[in-house]
């Protein structure tokens, strides 16, 4: 832990607020404002790949860092997606046949028909994005490292494309591969970008109100640009925020729940339905969506303390051994 930059530190804290907003954005949907998450995720992902690169490239490191993703990310994948597939068997038989109806089965785990351009599982987009964003590490780290500051601006090049235009293979879809490139540059050159939050911190929710006003009340949602900075800036915020949390007030995820990120970022889709029917049988129909939130993530936290307490074994691997 002393070893850690104050950003790596943060991290502890940030991780699992970010996946509780991931809940609220598929619940709540776009409403709830809140397109800053993931691209969070996807630069906190590239920061932590290339944090201890080196100052050459190694093929043989590069390799290491692909095979511990293998119990990390690409079975939890698999699993989550199959179990998602069980749940539709079991309680929503229609989503299934909609989603392997013409399609080779296999696609399940990267665009199923149901789903348009993401997995059954649709949450698990950002994994399977992440998977590009790995097979593209060589490139980007060629790019940062010798073009320096100036590849920065290939990173705003990406940022406008993928707020643009969407392909198959969703490379530049919500600009996943923008943000790893932007947390790989930051790895890369070891830069701390909380170092200064105590002093940029509060100024930075000023600003975001301001961009908030610009980016829904002046230009609209529509503006590509104002998505970018108001992205940029929220996310920026929320790692400050964290830090300063951390560091004036010891701020810290209770155990058990302190590695509950993944689990919960995967788990909520399972109790979509039952979040929703809560309400509905109360006939709380006003605000069910806003209800549902708080339903789901005890459903999810529940489970997760279940599964630490009787099946840890089975919450490891469930949570990639994190």
């Amino acid at each position: 832990m002393n070893n850690k930059n104050s950003f790596c530190r943060m991290l502890d804290l940030v991780k699992v607020p970010l996946a509780i907003l991931v809940v609220c954005i598929h619940l709540i949907g776009p409403e709830a404002r809140l397109t800053f998450v993931v691209p969070c995720f996807f630069f906190i992902s590239g920061y932590l790949f290339f944090l201890n690169m080196g100052t050459t490239f190694s093929w043989k490191q590069y390799a290491d860092k692909i095979k511990r993703r293998i119990p990390s990310l690409l079975l939890p994948f698999i699993v989550w997606n199959l179990l998602y597939c069980a749940y539709c068997f079991l309680f929503d038989n229609d989503k299934l046949m909609a989603n392997i109806d013409g399609k080779c089965w296999i696609r399940i785990f990267w665009d199923s028909n149901n789903n348009g351009d993401i997995p059954i599982l649709g949450p698990l987009w950002y994994v399977r994005d992440l998977f590009v964003c790995i097979a593209f590490v060589p490139a980007v780290y060629f790019i940062s490292k010798y073009a320096k500051l100036w590849s920065l601006l290939f990173v705003a090049f990406l940022l406008y494309m993928g707020s643009i235009y969407r392909c198959q293979i969703t490379i530049l879809q919500n600009g996943s591969i923008s943000y790893f490139f932007l947390g790989a540059y930051c790895g890369l050159y070891k830069y701390d970008v909380t170092k200064y939050s105590n002093y940029v911190a509060f100024p930075l929710v000023l600003l975001n109100v301001l961009v908030f006003y610009f980016a829904f009340c002046c230009t609209g949602w529509q503006s590509s640009y104002m998505q970018i900075v108001y992205i940029l800036s929220m996310g920026f915020m929320c790692f400050c925020l964290a830090e300063r949390a951390q560091s004036l007030f010891n701020a810290k995820i209770p155990k058990p729940f302190d590695n509950s990120s993944f689990f919960v970022y995967c788990a909520h889709m399972f109790f979509y339905k039952l979040s929703f029917a809560i309400p509905a049988y109360l006939a709380l129909e006003h605000g069910a969506r806003t209800i549902a939130v708080p339903i789901d993530l005890m459903l999810c936290f529940a489970s997760y303390y279940l599964l630490w307490k009787f099946m840890p074994k089975v919450l490891n691997f469930l949570c990639g051994q994190r």
